[in-house]
């Protein structure tokens, strides 16, 4: 419509002859969740049943048998609607400042500040979820003749801060090189826009870092062309001359996690976060795929008569951080002219064969709580050729 104004600027100012300075803002709109809203199509209800489909080869649902009297549906309806007052798009602020300077040997170096501010973010919050307390779930709801109800709506939010450097030689006399680094902080209340609050009545409980947060990248590319060693015999320069080597390095922090708990500790009918034992380290100087973290920082929350949830705040564990390094090494063997050559590339991703491990089954009453059944893929190798004609 046209309150939604989106205005953008930016700006250059040359400092020096070898130094620019930049600067830009914007504002961007942010387009409602398709798949979620094209469940609303055919008001008012969305029904449905598992097992609806026919079997492949012996059809088994007619229209006799299609809804029996024995079907799934539950009595107590779960519901997905969402804020009809929800009629303007979320939106998000990007702003950037930034210096360049040109350096000697062809090189290039920025630093550059990098912020992002979510306003009426999309998320979902159980609005049929009953205070904490004793008694049976379903009386004590707000709308008793319903179940679960998902109401979507635009009360989310984020902010994103960093500091971003970035290196760079474009390719000259055999040598480019591009390397970064971001300091960054993420944080909001729902990473997905579907996450939905812990706590319907305390959304501030879900504000926590993003699930994609990433406090420190570092990623450096090069490619490198060997010597063509002029003054060599012909075979040794078709053998050992003309090789180019490219290699990636990437090294970043690890995602976080929640610690949680199986059960219903506060009796609405949700799931829990853990309890967090007060003084207690989490980190561990030396974690192992058998023990990621101090497990005995987190219990579960003790149930009647406290009734509550999980004091645990969300995402304030980290797993393993990502470290790899692929390499490729390349030469091209003339085939008598200019068009036609064959390339030989040998490539290797993860060559150190280094493991970065999947996040640890963080809850606490599961018989592996604390340990870690995943990795990133090993090494691999492979050889290749190119024919150009």
């Amino acid at each position: 419509g046209y309150n939604h104004f989106a205005p953008r600027f930016g700006v250059a100012y040359r400092i020096t002859d070898k130094t620019v300075a930049r600067g830009g803002y914007g504002i961007y709109y942010v387009q409602l969740d398709g798949n979620r809203e094209s469940e609303f199509e055919s008001p008012p209800f969305l029904v449905r049943e598992s097992g609806i489909l026919n079997d492949a080869l012996i059809p088994s649902k007619t229209i006799q048998t299609f809804l029996p009297a024995g079907s799934s549906f539950s009595q107590y309806a779960t519901l997905y609607a969402h804020d009809p007052l929800a009629r303007d798009f979320g939106y998000s602020q990007q702003w950037n400042v930034s210096v360049q300077r040109e350096l000697p040997g062809d090189f290039s170096t920025e630093i550059a500040y990098v912020g992002t501010k979510g306003t009426r973010l999309q998320s979902a919050r159980g609005i049929n979820v009953p205070l904490p307390g004793p008694g049976d779930v379903q009386p004590r709801r707000p709308y008793p003749d319903f179940g679960y109800i998902a109401w979507n709506e635009q009360s989310a939010s984020s902010i994103y801060h960093s500091l971003q450097l970035k290196a760079e030689r474009r390719f000259t006399r055999g040598l480019s090189l591009l390397t970064s680094f971001t300091w960054s902080k993420s944080i909001d209340y729902d990473s997905t826009d579907a996450q939905g609050y812990y706590d319907p009545y305390h959304p501030g409980l879900n504000r926590g870092p993003s699930s994609f947060d990433l406090p420190l990248v570092f990623t450096l590319a090069t490619v490198y062309q060997l010597p063509r060693l002029p003054n060599a015999s012909r075979l040794v320069r078709g053998v050992l001359g003309g090789w180019m080597a490219a290699p990636i390095v990437t090294l970043q922090s690890g995602f976080p996690f929640t610690p949680g708990a199986y059960g219903d500790p506060s009796n609405t009918g949700s799931g829990t976060r853990a309890d967090v034992v007060a003084g207690c380290d989490p980190t561990l100087s030396d974690p192992t795929p058998q023990r990621w973290f101090n497990t005995s920082c987190f219990v579960a929350p003790p149930g009647a008569p406290d009734y509550r949830l999980g004091n645990a705040g969300r995402n304030i564990l980290r797993g393993d951080g990502y470290q790899n390094i692929d390499f490729g090494i390349y030469k091209e063997f003339s085939l008598g002219s200019e068009q036609r050559k064959l390339q030989f590339r040998f490539e290797s991703f993860n060559l150190f064969n280094w493991h970065s491990f999947g996040l640890p089954v963080a809850t606490v009453n599961d018989p592996s709580y604390g340990m870690i059944f995943s990795s990133s893929a090993p090494r691999i190798l492979q050889v290749a050729g190119k024919l150009y004609f």
